[in-house]
């Protein structure tokens, strides 16, 4: 059975939908984080609606604050592995401020790396209110102040986390990267747990790309892609744009200052994991 999460202030079942929409739409037009309580309920009610548990399922922008890792534990939902995808702050702000929408089918477009070919799509695109360089920096300062605190909480439930650098790489590049792990990850974890789903977290500071990397693993392997992005938006409303050295859960070596963190080199690789004793 699994653990309650308690009483929720923020996100009463009585609650009317206006003012769940209201609160999310503050919090995104001020660069800051939803309240844990909020995003917890509906992230959890996400995760009840799809058939995440029998596929296995990838969480993108969650959970984004120590809190929220323990209310997976206690939800027994934990991940895994968790993928961060690592990427400069200065090349998120200018990928973010150069982020459209197209209102008519939700399909987001860069104006430096993915404008649309289409001269009437590229005419309709909108940006989100807070796609500006101000509001950009708060979230990722905001994002910043929680990290570590992610990290030590994941490290509690001995959940690994694999870091990628993605510094001016491409799409497919990461990818090739994000696939390697997951495979590696999958076949290690299959020869303790055989037939069961392998579950991922994907972190990174906001305007990443994680969404595009989940996306991709997402349609190769089958996997329920649950984004928060689009969690919010939905609810937002849709204008809203001596002793055995310590070792991870599939044998690796534990980052030498962060614990339970692996940078992701060549080495670090669907054999490496696969076999990690």
């Amino acid at each position: 059975e699994e653990a309650s999460l308690g009483p929720d202030p923020l996100f009463d079942d009585d609650d009317p939908p206006d003012a769940v929409e209201a609160q999310v739409r503050s919090a995104m037009q001020r660069g800051e984080l939803v309240p844990d309580e909020l995003m917890v309920r509906l992230v959890s009610d996400k995760m009840a609606d799809t058939s995440a548990s029998d596929k296995g399922w990838i969480l993108d922008g969650f959970p984004r604050s120590a809190h929220q890792v323990d209310a997976l534990a206690r939800m027994r939902r934990l991940p895994n592995i968790v993928v961060n995808v690592d990427v400069p702050e200065e090349e998120i702000v200018s990928r973010i401020c150069s982020r459209r929408l197209d209102p008519v089918t939700g399909t987001v477009y860069n104006l430096k790396t993915n404008p649309p070919k289409d001269a009437n799509v590229r005419a309709r695109l909108t940006a989100r209110a807070d796609d500006n360089a101000e509001t950009v920096s708060k979230r990722l300062r905001t994002w910043q102040s929680n990290w570590d605190a992610i990290v030590e909480a994941f490290g509690r439930h001995e959940v690994p986390i694999v870091n990628i650098d993605c510094a001016g790489k491409s799409i497919d590049d990461i990818y090739a990267s994000v696939r390697a792990v997951y495979l590696g990850a999958t076949v290690a974890d299959r020869s303790v747990r055989p037939g069961m789903p392998l579950n991922v977290v994907f972190t990174g500071r906001p305007g990443s790309g994680k969404g595009t990397q989940c996306e991709k693993l997402s349609q190769e392997f089958g996997l329920a892609h649950l984004s928060t992005g689009h969690i919010l938006r939905e609810v937002g409303g849709k204008a809203t744009s001596a002793a055995r050295p310590p070792t991870t859960r599939f044998g690796l070596p534990p980052h030498p200052t962060q614990k339970f963190i692996v940078p992701y080199t060549p080495e670090v690789d669907g054999l490496r994991l696969a076999h990690a004793v």
